[in-house]
Protein backbone atom coordinates (compact mmCIF):
# COMPACT_ATOMS: atom_id res chain seq x y z
CA UNK A 1 0.00 0.00 0.00
CA UNK A 2 0.97 3.52 -0.86
CA UNK A 3 0.27 6.50 1.14
CA UNK A 4 0.73 10.25 0.27
CA UNK A 5 0.17 13.18 2.18
CA UNK A 6 1.70 16.17 0.51
CA UNK A 7 5.32 15.36 -0.21
CA UNK A 8 5.65 12.43 2.98
CA UNK A 9 4.54 9.41 1.94
CA UNK A 10 4.72 6.08 3.70
CA UNK A 11 4.69 2.20 2.44
CA UNK A 12 2.55 -0.27 3.96
CA UNK A 13 2.02 -3.41 3.71
CA UNK A 14 -1.47 -5.53 5.24
CA UNK A 15 -1.98 -8.85 6.81
CA UNK A 16 -4.25 -10.67 8.61
CA UNK A 17 -3.50 -11.51 12.48
CA UNK A 18 -6.21 -13.18 13.58
CA UNK A 19 -9.65 -13.83 11.47
CA UNK A 20 -10.94 -10.68 10.47
CA UNK A 21 -8.21 -8.55 12.30
CA UNK A 22 -6.03 -6.95 9.52
CA UNK A 23 -2.93 -5.35 10.70
CA UNK A 24 -1.85 -1.81 8.63
CA UNK A 25 2.25 -2.31 8.68
CA UNK A 26 4.84 0.40 8.08
CA UNK A 27 7.46 -0.22 5.90
CA UNK A 28 8.72 2.84 5.06
CA UNK A 29 8.71 6.81 5.07
CA UNK A 30 10.25 8.96 2.76
CA UNK A 31 9.79 12.82 1.47
CA UNK A 32 9.35 13.52 -2.53
CA UNK A 33 11.78 15.65 -3.62
CA UNK A 34 10.46 19.73 -3.63
CA UNK A 35 13.31 20.56 -5.83
CA UNK A 36 16.76 19.74 -7.85
CA UNK A 37 18.26 19.58 -4.29
CA UNK A 38 16.08 16.84 -3.22
CA UNK A 39 16.98 14.64 -6.53
CA UNK A 40 19.50 12.56 -3.94
CA UNK A 41 15.88 11.43 -2.34
CA UNK A 42 15.59 8.95 -5.62
CA UNK A 43 17.68 6.20 -4.65
CA UNK A 44 15.64 5.63 -1.58
CA UNK A 45 12.44 5.61 -3.07
CA UNK A 46 13.19 3.72 -5.65
CA UNK A 47 14.16 1.07 -2.86
CA UNK A 48 11.58 1.73 -1.24
CA UNK A 49 8.81 0.95 -4.16
CA UNK A 50 11.13 -2.23 -4.96
CA UNK A 51 10.24 -4.06 -0.91
CA UNK A 52 6.78 -3.30 -1.94
CA UNK A 53 7.17 -4.23 -5.28
CA UNK A 54 8.81 -7.35 -3.89
CA UNK A 55 5.54 -8.30 -1.65
CA UNK A 56 3.14 -7.81 -3.93
CA UNK A 57 5.18 -10.20 -6.47
CA UNK A 58 5.57 -12.94 -2.99
CA UNK A 59 2.12 -12.33 -2.19
CA UNK A 60 0.72 -12.96 -6.07
CA UNK A 61 2.79 -16.01 -6.21
CA UNK A 62 1.15 -17.11 -3.07
CA UNK A 63 -2.50 -17.09 -4.11
CA UNK A 64 -1.05 -18.38 -7.83
CA UNK A 65 0.08 -21.13 -5.67
CA UNK A 66 -2.73 -21.65 -4.06
CA UNK A 67 -5.43 -21.19 -6.53
CA UNK A 68 -3.45 -23.94 -8.34
CA UNK A 69 -3.49 -26.32 -5.51
CA UNK A 70 -7.46 -26.36 -5.40
CA UNK A 71 -7.73 -26.71 -8.97
CA UNK A 72 -9.73 -23.82 -9.56
CA UNK A 73 -6.57 -21.82 -11.64
CA UNK A 74 -7.61 -20.68 -15.37
CA UNK A 75 -4.97 -19.34 -17.32
CA UNK A 76 -6.75 -17.57 -19.95
CA UNK A 77 -9.43 -14.71 -20.15
CA UNK A 78 -12.66 -15.12 -22.08
CA UNK A 79 -12.48 -12.07 -24.47
CA UNK A 80 -15.74 -11.33 -23.95
CA UNK A 81 -15.23 -9.94 -20.67
CA UNK A 82 -12.35 -7.66 -21.77
CA UNK A 83 -13.79 -4.18 -23.10
CA UNK A 84 -12.73 -3.32 -26.51
CA UNK A 85 -11.03 -0.08 -25.98
CA UNK A 86 -11.13 2.13 -28.78
CA UNK A 87 -11.25 6.02 -29.12
CA UNK A 88 -11.74 8.17 -32.34
CA UNK A 89 -11.32 11.16 -33.14
CA UNK A 90 -13.84 13.59 -34.34
CA UNK A 91 -13.47 14.92 -37.55
CA UNK A 92 -13.21 18.84 -38.00
CA UNK A 93 -16.79 18.58 -39.14
CA UNK A 94 -18.22 16.69 -35.77
CA UNK A 95 -15.84 18.99 -33.28
CA UNK A 96 -17.14 22.16 -35.12
CA UNK A 97 -19.68 24.32 -32.76
CA UNK A 98 -23.06 24.53 -34.43
CA UNK A 99 -23.74 28.23 -34.65
CA UNK A 100 -27.23 29.51 -33.89
CA UNK A 101 -28.86 30.75 -37.09
CA UNK A 102 -31.56 34.09 -36.22
CA UNK A 103 -35.04 33.68 -37.23
CA UNK A 104 -35.81 36.01 -39.26
CA UNK A 105 -38.96 38.11 -38.72
CA UNK A 106 -41.52 38.23 -41.42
Amino acid sequence: MFYLLGYNCKTMTMDIKYNGIYRLIEQDKFTLPKSSEDLIKIKHIVSSFTKLKNVADKTKDNVVKKMKSRGNFQFTIDPKLVPKKEWKRKTYEQSKIPKETKKSSE
